[in-house]
C-alpha cells in the first residue's frame, strides 16, 4: 500500500536559479529509498520538500502525500531530517541533553523522557557517550547522537542528506548497517541521498535517479542497477564491485567475495603489475616533534609528530574520525599553533611568517566545512569582494567560474548550495590566490563521481604546474587515484607513510575495492582502471587452465 507519494512535484527558487520538474514516485511504508544523481541535480531540494518546516522559499507546485494526508496536514513531527554535517543539527552542550531536547520540547514528563532515552541509548549502544560534551564528539559519534535524537521522537520517515559523507570508511559502514537495522526492526521509511553507493546498495529497496531537476528513473534496485550500468554518465555511481564485474564480464556481482572468486576463475596471472614510484628530493614542509592539544586539561591530539612533505607531491592522510587529520592540516597551515616542536615551510620557521604573508601566493586551506569561507549574501558577491579586497586576478576568477560551471550559482546564497556545489565554490575561492601549497580537508565531500574526476584533473594540472597538495580524506578510492604517498594517522602520529600502491596493498581495512579484489592475482593494484588493464593483459583462462 502506498505510504508516501509525490504527484507532479515541481519547484523553482525565488531567483529562478533551479527547478525541479514533475517529480512522481511512490513508496510503501518501510521502504528504504536511495536518491542519486549528479551534483546540483536537485537531490537536497527534493528531500527538503518532503518536510514542510524546511521547504525552501520559492514557487512550489504539485502534491506530496503521506499516509493519505497532504504534507501540510500530516503530523510533521513524524518526519525527521538529518543533515550532512551533524554540527549544524546539534543544539545542546551535553549528549544527554541533546537526545532529550526534542522530548522536552514536547513537554513530556521526566519519567517518560528517561525511559525513552534508556531504550534508544541501549539500542544504539552509546551509553559511554551520554556524559560527553557534544563539542568533544568525533564525526561518527556526532552522527550517532544526531540519529538518537531523531529516533527517540518515534518517527515514521527519516530523511538523510548524505549523512555518511563525513565518516571514515569503517564508521560509515557501521552507520549504514544501523540505518538498515532501524528500517527492518521498526518499519521506518528511509529516504537517503547519497553519491557513494558502496555498502548501501545492498540495503536499498528502490532508487530515484535525478538529472537537472528531472526524475529520469525510479524503480526497484535490480532494475536500477541495469539502468545505471547501461548509462555511461552514471556508470561511475555503481559500487566498485559492480564496475569491476561489468568491465571484466563477470556478471553483476555486488559482493566482494564473489568478485574475487570470479576473477581467479576467469583471468590468468602470468604478467605482473608494475608501477613507477616518483623520487622526491626537495623538502617544502618539515614538521619535527609536534605537540598540540586543545586545552591544558585535554590529551594531546598531536604527539611527537614528525612529517616531511616534498615539493610538487600530492600527499594523502587517512584515518578514523577524530584522529587529528584536520588538526594536523591546521597546524601545518598556520591556523592552529602547536605548543612544542617546529614547522618549517620552504626552510623558514612558520612563526617567522608575519601577518598574512603566509597566505599570499604560498598557502591556501580548504576547510572541512566550506561554508566558513563565505561571508557575503551570495556566492558572486563573496568572490567579487574577495578579488577586490586582495587585488587578485579578475581574469583568473572568470576562468575558474567557467571551469567549475559556477555562473548559474552566482546569485545564490552559499547556504542554498548543495554539498558538491559548495565545494566547487570554495575551491574556486582558494585557487584565486594562486597558492603554491594547498591543504585540502575532505575536498570530495558532497561531490558526485564525475565532479571527482574533474577535481582529479584539476589537482593533477596544479601538480604539473609545480603545486604541492596535502589532502586529508575518508575517500580512499579518490586518494588512491591521485596521491604519490599516503599515510594513516593514529595516536597523534602519521604512520606507514609510503607510496600509495604500497600503502593500500599492505592494508586490510584502509584500502580500495580493487586492491582487495585482486591482491591474490596481481600485487599492488589499487584502482579499478589498473585492475581492468592488467587483467585484460593477462587474458582469459581456457578450459585447460582450469
Amino acid at each position: 500500500m502506498v505510504f508516501l507519494e509525490t504527484k507532479n512535484l515541481s519547484f523553482k527558487y525565488l531567483d529562478n536559479s533551479f527547478t525541479l520538474s514533475d517529480i512522481n514516485f511512490s513508496l510503501d511504508k518501510g521502504d528504504f529509498c536511495l536518491v542519486v544523481g549528479k551534483t546540483g541535480c536537485g537531490k537536497t531540494t527534493l528531500l527538503k520538500l518532503l518536510k514542510k518546516e524546511i521547504t525552501p522559499s520559492g514557487e512550489l507546485k504539485g502534491l506530496v502525500k503521506i499516509d493519505g494526508f497532504d504534507l501540510k496536514d500530516y503530523d510533521s513531527s513524524k518526519i525527521v531530517y538529518m543533515f550532512q554535517n551533524p554540527s549544524r543539527q546539534i543544539v545542546s552542550d551535553k549528549v544527554y541533553h541533546e537526545i532529550a531536547f526534542g522530548l522536552e520540547a514536547r513537554g513530556l514528563e521526566k519519567g517518560v523522557i528517561e525511559t525513552k532515552l534508556a531504550e534508544i541509548v541501549n539500542y544504539l549502544d552509546i551509553n559511554d557517550l551520554l556524559e560527553k560534551h557534544t563539542m568533544e564528539l568525533s564525526g561518527g559519534e556526532a552522527q550517532l547522537v544526531s540519529l538518537s535524537s531523531l529516533l527517540v521522537l518515534d518517527p515514521e520517515v527519516i530523511l538523510l542528506d548524505e549523512a555518511s559523507s563525513q565518516l571514515d570508511p569503517l564508521t560509515r559502514k557501521k552507520f549504514l548497517e544501523i540505518l538498515k537495522r532501524i528500517n527492518q526492526d521498526f518499519g521506518i521509511t528511509i529516504i537517503l541521498v547519497e553519491h557513494n553507493l558502496e555498502d548501501v546498495l545492498e540495503f536499498t529497496d528502490k532508487i530515484i535517479v535525478l538529472d537537472k531537476g528531472k526524475m529520469i528513473y525510479f524503480g526497484l534496485k535490480e532494475e536500477a542497477i541495469n539502468f545505471l550500468a547501461s548509462n555511461k554518465q552514471y556508470f561511475a555511481f555503481l559500487p566498485k564491485t559492480l564496475q569491476i564485474s561489468k568491465y571484466l564480464d563477470l556478471g553483476s556481482l555486488l559482493h566482494l567475495k564473489d568478485v574475487k572468486e570470479a576473477l581467479k576463475n576467469k583471468y590468468k596471472n602470468e604478467i605482473n603489475f608494475s608501477y613507477e614510484t616518483k623520487v622526491f628530493e626537495k623538502e617544502i614542509i618539515k614538521a619535527e616533534d609536534l605537540y598540540y592539544r586543545y586545552s591544558k586539561k585535554e590529551k594531546d591530539v598531536l604527539e611527537k609528530l614528525s612529517l616531511t612533505v616534498y615539493d610538487n607531491e600530492i600527499l594523502g592522510l587517512v584515518g578514523g574520525n577524530g584522529v587529528g587529520k584536520t588538526t594536523l592540516l591546521k597546524n601545518l597551515a598556520g591556523i592552529r599553533s602547536f605548543y612544542s616542536g617546529k614547522i618549517e615551510i620552504e626552510n623558514k620557521n612558520i612563526r617567522k611568517y608575519k601577518g598574512n604573508i603566509l597566505y599570499k601566493n604560498l598557502i591556501a586551506y580548504l576547510p572541512q566545512d566550506p561554508l566558513t569561507l563565505f561571508l557575503k549574501r551570495t556566492v558572486g558577491e563573496d568572490l567579487e569582494y574577495y578579488v577586490k579586497s586582495l587585488d587578485l586576478d579578475k581574469a583568473l576568477l572568470e576562468k575558474l567560474l567557467v571551469k567549475f560551471d559556477l555562473k548559474p550559482l552566482l546569485e545564490m546564497s552559499p547556504y542554498d548550495l548543495s554539498g558538491g556545489e559548495l565545494q566547487k565554490a570554495a575551491f574556486t575561492k582558494i585557487l584565486l590566490s594562486k597558492p603554491k601549497i594547498l591543504f585540502l580537508d575532505e575536498p570530495t565531500k558532497g561531490m558526485d563521481f564525475s565532479l571527482r574526476e574533474e577535481l582529479k584533473e584539476i589537482l593533477m594540472d596544479l601538480k604539473a604546474k609545480g603545486a604541492t597538495i596535502i589532502i586529508a580524506t575518508h575517500d580512499l578510492e579518490f586518494i588512491a587515484s591521485v596521491a604519490d604517498r599516503v599515510g594513516i594517522m593514529f595516536n597523534g602520529k602519521v604512520l606507514s607513510l609510503t607510496d600509495s600502491h604500497s600503502f593500500f596493498s599492505n592494508s586490510n581495512f584502509y584500502t580500495t575495492v580493487a586492491s582487495l579484489a585482486s591482491r591474490d592475482l596481481y600485487d599492488k593494484v589499487i584502482t579499478v582502471p589498473e585492475l581492468v588493464e592488467i587483467a585484460k593483459k593477462n587474458g582469459i583462462k581456457n578450459e585447460k587452465d582450469n
